[in-house]
């Protein structure tokens, strides 16, 4: 029987411990009123200040910076030392203009969240942080529409050489767009106005729940061990997403409708190598691509590449549960990769534009130098299988032998592919066809793959459907113009 221990000791013992977790209770919430507020008032709901880019100009809130120049160990200083606004507090922004938000040199020591009040839609024209830590931002609208901007990002997230790193940033359920409407936008308008949107260097950060439209470049990853969720990429020019950095996650995100403006061959996402090193640890899963979701300017549609990996080397890999509904050559394509693994993907010609001569495939293949890989699996995908190299297990595909011209092989294998429906018939060839060994423990939609494993990203199931483009959880589907 363990010792009994005596109640004013245990009381003692439970005083001690509080006083060592965080002091969350002393947390603080402070408004910010474009409308109603001044800079000259205490921050309380009754006495806003005015816009959270002035907040920032009057040295408001109370963190560290790093020592400069910046070194690896060099240590941090106070940086507006006895300001309200701490680590651990909230700000909360009402309707209006909130400006051109520099957030810089601000190392917090625990999370500030700033976000959009109930019913409440605050905009900026931009958001900058530079070697800045811990903050979440969540409910902006950003533009250039509401006013000046000087970085050729929407949001940007900077580490510098000199001023330090960034990192534990965590952007959510913000809209961002270079401008609302782009039906009519000319080529020379999308050269000149189009603005990307999210540039991420800063470690450990999420990028989650964000709707982004009408833009250059959608989300770019420099930095390790970043998360890219639920977010909804439609109307690029550039490439929707890019994973740079190694030990990335860029899971169950909407890729739709690039613009052919320039010679950039667009990409719905793209990795290369950068100084000679590998990427490594990158998991792709529960994406959706799509070369035509209502277009909003056909004339200037680009059969833009899927997955492509084209320089790599590319190690310890996770593409998996992926739908990719492309008009190119590259639906899935990885040059030079080791102990990498693309499994149970779906990849299909796109119904919705069929004036090409392509069919996308899958393919892993050597490195540029022509260096074959090693510890690769390919397995249990839907799509065309092309040049698959040595150092790869090949097995439980199933090609559908199609045409640019003909897709008729697709209705025994899918419910509605006319309409975007990629689930499996009831009696389709790729039902059980599946191996367990290395399958993902759900499908695209969060279904478990229990028994019988399927091919392609979609579990058969025989319950009513929901319309595919409302499958993924609180992600949106309609175009932006």
């Amino acid at each position: 029987m363990p010792p009994l221990i005596h109640p004013a000791t245990r009381f003692s013992l439970t005083l001690l411990l509080l006083s060592l977790l965080p002091n969350v209770a002393s947390a603080a919430t402070f408004y910010i009123d474009p409308a109603t507020g001044s800079t000259s008032n205490d921050g309380s709901q009754s006495s806003p200040w005015r816009t959270l880019q002035e907040v920032i100009e009057h040295g408001l809130i109370e963190s560290q910076r790093w020592n400069r120049p910046y070194k690896p160990g060099g240590g941090k200083v106070a940086h507006n030392a006895g300001a309200p606004v701490k680590g651990g507090d909230t700000l909360i922004l009402m309707s209006g203009y909130h400006g051109k938000i520099d957030i810089h040199w601000y190392q917090n020591s625990r999370t500030i969240t700033v976000r959009a009040g109930n019913n409440q839609t605050p905009t900026a024209s931009q958001l900058h942080f530079q070697s800045s830590a811990r903050w979440t931002v969540s409910g902006l609208t950003i533009s250039p529409e509401f006013g000046e901007t000087d970085e050729s990002n929407l949001i940007r997230v900077e580490s510098h050489s000199y001023n330090g790193p960034s990192s534990h940033i965590t952007i959510t359920n913000n809209t961002l767009y270079s401008a609302k409407q782009i039906r009519n936008w000319s080529v020379n308008d999308w050269l000149s106005r189009a603005k990307s949107g999210i540039s991420v260097d800063g470690e450990h950060s999420v990028i989650r729940h964000n709707t982004i439209s009408n833009i250059g470049f959608g989300i770019t990853v420099s930095a390790d061990h970043v998360t890219v969720q639920h977010n909804s990429v439609i109307n690029f020019s550039g490439d929707a997403l890019r994973g740079l950095g190694n030990y990335g996650v860029f899971e169950y995100n909407f890729v739709a409708n690039a613009f052919k403006v320039n010679s950039n061959h667009d990409d719905g996402f793209q990795s290369w190598s950068r100084d000679g090193k590998p990427v490594v640890g990158v998991v792709l899963r529960g994406n959706q691509f799509h070369t035509n979701s209502d277009h909003p300017n056909p004339a200037l549609l680009s059969t833009f590449q899927g997955i492509g990996c084209f320089d790599g080397y590319y190690n310890n890999w996770i593409i998996e549960n992926n739908l990719l509904a492309v008009s190119h050559w590259h639906g899935i394509s990885l040059y030079g990769a080791n102990n990498s693994r693309i499994v149970n993907n779906t990849v299909v010609d796109s119904p919705a534009h069929d004036n090409d001569r392509m069919v996308p495939w899958i393919r892993l293949t050597t490195h540029k130098n022509g260096t074959h890989g090693r510890g690769n699996v390919v397995r249990n995908n839907i799509g065309r299988l092309a040049s698959i190299s040595t150092g790869v297990s090949l097995d439980h595909n199933l090609d559908p032998l199609i045409s640019p011209s003909d897709h008729s092989n697709y209705q025994t294998i899918f419910r509605s592919p006319d309409s975007g429906n990629y689930q499996l018939t009831a009696s389709s060839p790729a039902i059980g066809a599946g191996s367990t060994l290395l399958a993902p423990a759900i499908d695209i939609t969060g279904k478990p793959r229990s028994g019988a494993i399927d091919l392609g990203a979609f579990q058969h199931r025989s319950a009513p459907l929901t319309p595919l483009m409302l499958l993924l959880e609180d992600e949106p589907k309609t175009s932006k113009q």
